[in-house]
């Protein structure tokens, strides 16, 4: 059992910043933060904490694990399911098997929401220049699928 304690700034105590996917392209200003499930090796899933700064957003993917966010801090967009929904504080977000979704921060304020997601699970998977060409012809999603 163990307890992480909460600091400003939507940090824990000692739990590490990570840059998201160090190296390649796809995303921009966007951290993580493993809050449960890094060193409770028994645990069978993980809490991790993203934040994106001014113009941030997350990898275009899919995977074939399940995940849930709750967002916790400013506002965002993401494309899930070939439409695009506004998210703020306290709203939740179930993403299903093989789900194209992408996050991007909004507003002025960084955008932060925890993740709960299976400890062990597949790596997810980009989606194509020629797919996300395809996705880019809804209606009011093309500002919001960049690869």
């Amino acid at each position: 059992m163990s307890v992480v304690r909460g600091l400003p700034g939507f940090r824990w105590k000692g739990v590490p910043t990570l840059v998201y996917r160090p190296a390649g392209s796809g995303f921009k200003n966007i951290i993580r933060r493993v809050v449960l499930g890094e060193k409770e090796v028994d645990l069978p899933f993980q809490v991790r904490y993203f934040e994106m700064r001014r113009g941030g957003y997350s990898s275009l993917e899919c995977h074939r694990h399940r995940h849930a966010v709750v967002v916790i801090r400013g506002r965002g967009k993401m494309f899930l399911k070939n439409r695009v929904h506004d998210l703020k504080p306290f709203d939740a977000v179930y993403i299903g098997k093989n789900v194209i979704h992408q996050f991007h921060q909004a507003g002025r304020e960084p955008f932060g929401f925890l993740c709960m997601v299976a400890a062990k699970r597949d790596r997810p998977r980009l989606v194509t220049e020629s797919k996300a060409n395809r996705l880019r012809r809804g209606k009011g999603v093309r500002p919001y699928v960049r690869t």
